[in-house]
């Protein structure tokens, strides 16, 4: 109990500063860039989604060679979110979900399919 309270209380607080941001009036209207671990961003957007879908699975396979990226890290939860949300909504009518999240350094850029 004590961590999803922790998790929804880092959750409220990244979009109240996230939608701060969308107010191009706030002070804080800039974008917040640092160093940020994506692994780090990923597991918080992993654990939103494993609380939104408590059946749903999730493997994780990370490279441990990527640097931190230089990122407003609550958009890049946001994104992340998003792109997770969106799988796990693509997966609904299976009956064994698993969320398969996989990190790599691209040795040469990936190709273009859109079907």
């Amino acid at each position: 109990d004590k961590e999803l309270a922790q998790l929804i209380h880092r959750e409220a607080e990244r979009v109240e500063a996230l939608m701060q941001t969308l107010d191009p009036l706030s002070p804080s209207s800039q974008q917040q860039h640092a160093l940020v671990n994506v692994h780090q961003a990923l597991e918080h957007a992993a654990r939103v989604m494993k609380n939104i879908s408590p059946s749903l699975r999730i493997a994780t396979y990370y490279d441990p060679s990527i640097p931190e990226i230089l990122a407003d890290e609550s958009r890049l939860i946001q994104v992340f979110v998003n792109l997770l949300h969106n799988a796990c909504d693509a997966m609904k009518d299976s009956a064994n979900p698993t969320l398969h999240i996989t990190t790599r350094i691209a040795s040469s850029p990936l190709p273009l399919c859109i079907s």
